[in-house]
């Protein structure tokens, strides 16, 4: 077999070894790394202010300001087919809603709203009579609205529970894809995979 190589290979080498020399990547630092910093510090500008290093809640923070500028970019510039693209986008503002509720801790509000009662806060301070100058708390709530609260109550960390699951297991992503059967065409073949793909899989959320 013979091997020919043209002046474009040539050149690509050439191209390569120049991109090693040292102000080749003195310029690709001022012009591109250096903007992208900046660029990234307004964009987690928020995120940064408010970070502190020993809750996971700030972790969960940064981790949905970079999912909304992926699905961001997604949405506008996307370069991928719609039957996968739109999938994912869907998955993603899915896992932006998730992290917002659990940065909110919101709840006892979905559960209010998905019981259609509230909360009834039945606490009040009255006089302690054993122990004058005093007060203590007391749950004036009505045996009817004390079992409210606690169907909601319970209600609400089950949602936490089930919503904190369905995060990593968007994050995580499908289980692989069954074999196709022997002879199968190509158009069959993608078809079948736009069936099964769901958009879920950090790994595959890129453009």
């Amino acid at each position: 077999m013979k091997i020919l190589a043209t002046d474009t290979f040539f050149k690509s080498l050439r191209k390569l070894s120049r991109d090693n020399m040292w102000y080749m990547r003195l310029y690709h630092l001022v012009r591109y790394d250096i903007p992208s910093f900046f660029s990234n510090l307004y964009s987690f500008r928020m995120e940064l202010w408010h970070f502190k290093h020993w809750d996971s809640s700030y972790n969960l923070s940064l981790l949905k300001r970079s999912l909304e500028l992926t699905c961001d970019n997604l949405e506008r510039y996307g370069h991928e087919v719609d039957e996968s693209r739109l999938k994912k986008i869907a998955k993603i503002k899915r896992t932006i809603e998730l992290l917002n509720n659990h940065a909110e801790d919101n709840f006892i509000e979905q559960a209010e709203k998905e019981i259609g009662k509230e909360v009834v806060s039945g606490w009040d301070f009255v006089t302690d009579e054993k122990h004058p100058g005093l007060s203590r708390m007391v749950d004036k709530a009505t045996p009817e609205e004390q079992a409210v609260n606690a169907k909601i109550f319970d209600r609400a960390r089950q949602m936490e529970d089930e919503q904190w699951k369905e995060l990593f297991s968007i994050l995580q992503g499908q289980e692989p894809m069954p074999p196709s059967p022997p002879g199968q065409s190509f158009d069959d073949n993608r078809k079948a995979w736009e069936d099964y793909y769901d958009g879920s899989g950090m790994k595959g959320w890129w453009d």
